[in-house]
Parts: C-alpha cells; structure tokens; sequence
C-alpha cells in the first residue's frame, strides 16, 4: 500500500466512530453543562496515548449508560463529573488487584458475542432513528456509500460520506473564531459524590465490564489479531482509569474504550494507531482553539449522515457471531441476548440475562 492510498484509508479510519461520538458529546455539552474544551481535548489526548501505546487505533466513547441517564435527569456537570471520577478509581482498583482474569471468565465465547450481537442491533436501531429516508441528505448519501462500495473499490466506502458532512457542516458558518479555552480543576463535594454513585456509576458497571472491556479485548484481537498484543482486561482498565481520572478532574467527558468502536475504526480503514493520531489531534485542534465554538461546528454536521455511519457499524459489528454459527450453545445465548437487546435498548438487562441462560444451560448439558 503506497504512502497516499495509506494515509487516506487511515483518515477514513479516525473517522468512522464520529456517529456514536458526537452526538453524545454534543447532548452532555448542551445539556449537563460539560466544558466542550474540556470534552474534545482530553477525549483527543486519549485517542492519541492510548493507541500509541497499544499499536492499534483504539476508540474513544463517552460512556453510554451513564450519559444516557445523565442526559436523560438533565444532571450537571459536577454530578457526572464526579461519576466519572468513581469510574477511574473503581478501573485503577481492578487493575491493582489483578482479579481481572477471574472476572473475564465469566464471559464466556457467547456472551461476548451476543454483546456484540446487541450492541450491533442496537446500533443499526439508533442510526435508523436518525434517518430521514426523504431529505436530500439521506438521498446523496446512500448514493455517495453504494456508488463508491461499488464502483471505487481503492476508496475506504465511508471517506467520501464523511468529506460530504464535513463540506455540508462548514457551508454557511459565519463568526465562527478562535478562542482559547478556560479549563479549571474540579474536585467533587460529598454530595456530588454520592449521586454520582448511586444514579450513575452503579448502572453503568455491568455495560463497563462487558462491552467497553471483555468485548473490546475480543473485538481487538479478532480484527487486529498479532497486532493486538497489548490488549488484555488488566491493560484497559489502566487505560479507562487514567483517562476517566485526569478527563473528570477536568471538566471533561466519562469515557471508555468500546467494542463498537473497534470495529467502526476498523471498517473505516484502520489498520495501525494512525487514525488515531488523526483524531486525536483534530479534536485537540478543537478543544484549544475553538472552545465553546467547536459545538457550533460539529452540531451541523447532518444528523442523517451520522445515522447513516452508526448502521453501517452496527451491521458489521452484529456479524461477528458468524463464527459461532456451528457452535450451538453458543450461539442460543448470542441471539437471544442479541434479540432482548435490540427489543429493550437495554444492553445491560439482556447481558444479565444472558448470563443466567449461560449458566442454566450449562447445567442441562452437563446433566444429559
């Protein structure tokens, strides 16, 4: 692969995951307060030391159950900050101990794969929901994706959908300055401290520990295989400890790795840490010199083309249970984990009971 067709795999690559981070960033920011300097440029610094350390572009989300409820109660910023902090120290503490391994080995091969299998369906759901089948919009980019799958195959599929909203974002901005940001330390009160846990933190450790920790090792040694050397539990735990730590401390985002993520950036045309690199350092870009502009920019990037990434995803991510097919214990526990799922966008109640269905069948299958 030549220099050129190199690099414009590996853009395509940093970004691909922009339909699930974006949208949440843009929703925590307008709506629980978050520092949108604050946001863009810890999420890009975790982009760029994550993945440099672990060879291979490593996503950056912000944590979904706990921005959702945030979201959702409109809480402030001092609340999900505070949650954020709980998160790192609760990951610092896994990783100290080393009871990751006992931890993982409760998920088995099909419970990973129906995470994924959910989160995949899950995905493809959301991106529908933001799809408007009459708009123009919609219209030029399933043209734009087929035509380019179809017809310029040394093109990554996605490049030229993400260039059409990126040019459609910037037509017609008009005041859009540079403007240094005001990034403080927040250290979190009592109070704060205590909703954070109990509204926030809490919901969010089962999704934590499946899809942003046992399915992204997977996830990342299924597409990257040699390459994905660095990738254990115990590694992103530190990784999602020391980002969830210094980001909350600042007014930023509660992030996390995620499986979803992985493929995203893999499908866009990752391949190494790259893509990373290139994100990474356009959203510091954003952070520093835009500040509170930056929502002004990336909330007019249409709405429909980031649907139309998010179900692009989602297919690709729902398909990784395709080596399970002849595993039939497995791949019950996948589909109906993957089915209850998609049925109550509830990845956390369907993991749970996953679980419980693993183990009864276990049971029976030891028993006759």
């Amino acid at each position: 692969m030549n220099k050129l067709r190199k690099f414009i795999w590996d853009t395509s690559g940093a970004f691909s995951d922009i339909g699930v981070l974006l949208p949440i960033s843009i929703a925590l920011i307008e709506r629980n307060g978050l520092n949108p300097s604050s946001v863009f440029l810890f999420a890009g610094i975790f982009y760029i030391l994550s993945s440099y350390y672990f060879k291979i572009t490593m996503p950056v989300q912000p944590l979904k159950a706990m921005s959702s409820i945030a979201i959702a109660k409109k809480l402030n910023s001092q609340i999900l900050n505070s949650a954020g902090l709980l998160m790192g120290l609760f990951l610092i503490l896994i990783f100290l101990t080393n009871i990751s391994k006992k931890i993982g080995k409760y998920f088995s091969k099909g419970i990973i794969r129906g995470i994924q299998f959910g989160l995949g369906i899950i995905l493809i759901k959301t991106g529908i929901s933001l799809v408007n089948i009459y708009s123009k919009t919609t219209i030029y980019s399933f043209f734009i994706l087929i035509f380019t799958y179809l017809f310029l195959k040394f093109l990554p599929p996605i490049l030229p959908l993400i260039l059409f909203g990126l040019i459609s974002s910037l037509n017609g901005i008009e005041n859009l300055n540079f403007n240094f940001p005001a990034i403080e330390v927040h250290f979190p009160n009592f109070e704060d401290l205590k909703k954070g846990f109990f509204i926030l933190f809490l919901p969010q450790i089962a999704l934590t520990l499946s899809n942003a920790w046992v399915a992204t090792e997977d996830t990342a040694k299924y597409y990257y295989k040699e390459r994905a050397k660095k990738i254990n539990l115990k590694s992103i735990s530190l990784s999602m400890g020391i980002a969830n730590i210094f980001s909350s401390l600042f007014g930023g985002a509660p992030m996390c790795h995620g499986s979803g993520g992985i493929t995203a950036h893999y499908k866009g045309g990752a391949r190494d840490e790259n893509s990373a690199f290139i994100i990474g350092f356009f959203l510091i870009f954003l952070g520093i010199f835009f500040g509170k502009h930056s929502l002004i920019l990336i909330s007019r990037f249409p709405i429909e083309i980031l649907g139309i990434l998010i179900i692009y995803i989602g297919f690709y991510h729902s398909i990784l249970i395709k080596d399970i097919l002849k595993r039939k214990k497995d791949l019950i526990i996948s589909l109906i984990i993957g089915i209850i799922a998609g049925l109550t966008n509830n990845l956390t109640f369907a993991l749970f009971f996953g679980l419980i269905l693993y183990y009864i069948l276990n049971s029976l299958f030891k028993f006759f």
